[in-house]
C-alpha cells in the first residue's frame, strides 16, 4: 500500500519565526512533525490525514460559526499568527467568521450570501460602512456595497384619521415583513400591522419604498419592522 505524505513549505520574511499555539497531541502528528528554520524561509512539516486539506461543512451558505464539521489534513495545526484575532477573539487562521458579522469567510470571499452574488470583506463586519454589519444585509438583500441600502423606517406620517409607515424594502416577494405597533415604547411590540412580502423595485437589488396604513391612535403609536427570508 502506498502511503502519500503531505509537505507544507512557508516562505516568510527574514526575522519572522513560526511557532505554533494550537497542536494536535493525537497520533496523527506524532513523531512525524518537523519545524525547521533558516536564512529566511521556515518549514513546517506534517503528516496528514487521508483526504489531504479539505474542509468538511454542513448546513447551507452562509456559514455561520459552528456548522464546520471537520477540517483535515494539518490545516488548524499550526497558527502562524495567534496574535491575529477577528470578531471572535480566536485567531483568524481558525476562526470560520474573521470579523463576526454573521457571515462565513467563504461566503464573504464567493458572495454568496447575495443575489447578484457580491464579495465582500472578511475582515470587516460593515464593508461598506453604512452602519449595518454584512450578515444584516444579507437577511434584508440589500447591496453590501451601498452605504445609502440600509433596511430602514424612512417615514411616518398621518393623514385622514390614519397613520402611514414607509420602510426601505427589497421587492421582487423574496423577503417577508411584519409590522409591529405598541402604545408603550416600553412594552413588546405585539400588534401585528403587516406581514407579507413586498413586490416591484427594478433588478438586480429590487429596491423600493412600502407603504402601510394603520388607525391613528389618540395616545400616538410606535412602530418597528422585521424582516425575514
Amino acid at each position: 500500500m502506498k502511503t502519500t505524505y503531505a509537505m507544507l513549505i512557508l516562505l516568510l520574511p527574514c526575522g519572522f519565526s513560526a511557532f505554533a499555539q494550537y497542536t494536535n497531541k493525537s497520533s496523527v502528528l506524532d513523531g512525524s512533525g518537523v519545524i525547521a528554520s533558516g536564512g529566511g524561509y521556515t518549514n513546517i512539516s506534517a503528516t496528514g490525514q487521508p483526504g489531504g486539506i479539505t474542509q468538511t461543512m454542513a448546513g447551507t451558505l452562509p456559514l455561520n460559526a459552528g456548522t464546520i464539521v471537520n477540517q483535515a489534513g494539518f490545516l488548524n495545526t499550526f497558527c502562524l499568527r495567534p496574535n491575529l484575532c477577528g470578531g471572535h477573539g480566536v485567531p483568524v487562521e481558525i476562526d470560520p467568521d474573521n470579523d463576526g458579522d454573521g457571515l462565513g469567510d467563504t461566503a464573504e470571499i464567493t458572495g454568496s450570501s447575495f443575489n447578484p452574488a457580491t464579495p465582500t470583506d472578511p475582515n470587516n463586519p460593515d464593508t461598506c460602512g453604512s452602519g449595518m454589519c454584512d450578515g444584516e444585509k444579507a437577511v434584508a438583500g440589500v447591496n453590501p456595497l451601498d452605504p445609502n441600502a440600509e433596511f430602514c423606517i424612512l417615514a411616518l406620517t398621518n393623514a385622514a384619521g390614519a397613520r402611514y409607515l414607509a420602510w426601505r424594502a427589497h421587492g421582487n416577494n423574496e423577503r417577508t415583513y411584519v409590522v409591529y405597533s405598541t402604545t408603550n415604547a416600553m412594552q413588546p411590540y405585539s400588534t401585528v400591522v403587516f406581514s407579507n412580502t413586498v413586490a416591484g423595485g427594478s433588478y438586480p437589488w429590487y429596491v423600493t419604498t412600502n407603504i402601510v396604513s394603520d388607525v391613528a391612535s389618540p395616545n400616538g403609536k410606535f412602530y418597528s419592522v422585521t424582516v425575514s427570508q
